[in-house]
């Protein structure tokens, strides 16, 4: 049994440990807030799932575990094993996402927007969000704004191949520090509820509209398809921009300009394209700050990839 514990010991990884804990995390709360849940076994099923495949690939290991590859065809597959291995959990981040949004309101039945537009009005004299995007209605702007978000999507797996490419203890990094924050913003969607700038009917519709160019229809067509609400406290899209262009900066560099552009986009394009307040944005700044820092050192100290 100790030789057993040893072995696991030494395949776990930092961000196995987190993937795991996040997991077990929502299962539970899923059993204990059960009566409060609409549909709460599909959920948990979900979450099972995912805890099933991680521990299948921390299972199955990386190359280092395996003979060396003899033939091009096998290089390719242990490349590609590799990257499974350390980002898996990139795969169910979509899925993480949308289904705190179907639990969340088990500890505040309504959503808690009204205070969260009143913060807005307090520090701003409005709600940005409810007329940024009619005020300046403009395709360029649009176009811009919505753009940023598309390529913030396509950025998170990007950098996760520059990375396993170029440099595999920068993907360690990277992955640790994202998923730490991710992980931390979506166990705040338990307990804080909030929907955003669509929580005003007329800018939800807006968001959802398909007009102007294809990044703003991409957008509108991914808020029609999922329809999810309340994960908006903090901003998942100011906070995973910000850690991208962080972590580029330090590993990237020759990706860190461009990626530093959008996660700038990102921090307007939150606020203007009708998803979230403008607290929800300094509560990303703020969750950065904080736990970026922390969570290097956590790296350093425990993530180190096995040579």
């Amino acid at each position: 049994m100790s030789g057993l514990a040893a072995n696991l010991k030494n395949r776990l990884r930092l961000v196995d440990c987190m993937t795991i804990v996040f997991i077990c995390f929502n299962i539970l709360f899923i059993a204990f807030a059960r009566d409060r849940i609409d549909q709460p076994l599909p959920i948990a099923a979900g979450y099972m799932a995912c805890l099933v495949a991680s521990l299948a690939v921390i299972a199955a290991g990386g190359p280092e575990r395996y003979r060396p590859p003899r033939t091009k065809a096998m290089v390719i597959i242990r490349w590609f094993q590799g990257l499974v291995r350390q980002a898996y959990p990139l795969l169910f981040l979509s899925y993480f996402f949308l289904a705190v949004t179907r639990f969340d309101n088990a500890v505040f039945a309504e959503n808690l927007d009204p205070w969260f537009a009143a913060m807005d009005r307090a520090i701003f004299g409005s709600v940005p969000a409810s007329w940024l995007m009619v005020r300046y209605e403009s395709c360029l702007l649009s176009e811009l704004f919505h753009g940023a978000y598309v390529l913030y999507y396509l950025s998170i797996p990007a950098l996760a191949f520059w990375l396993h490419a170029k440099d595999r203890e920068g993907l360690a990094e990277y992955l640790d520090v994202m998923l730490l924050l991710f992980y931390a913003a979506c166990i705040t969607y338990v307990f804080l509820p909030v929907v955003g700038g669509r929580f005003d009917p007329a800018i939800r519709t807006l968001a959802e509209e398909y007009r102007f160019g294809p990044f703003t229809r991409i957008m509108a067509f991914i808020y029609r398809g999922t329809l999810h609400a309340g994960a908006a406290f903090p901003s998942t899209h100011a906070t995973i921009g910000l850690v991208i262009a962080l972590v580029a900066r330090r590993r990237a560099l020759p990706l860190a300009p461009f990626l530093a552009a959008n996660a700038a986009l990102i921090l307007v394009a939150t606020v203007y394209c009708g998803y979230h307040y403008v607290v929800d944005v300094l509560a990303a700044i703020a969750y950065v700050a904080v736990l970026y820092p922390l969570t290097i050192g956590l790296h350093g100290r425990y993530g180190a990839l096995p040579r």
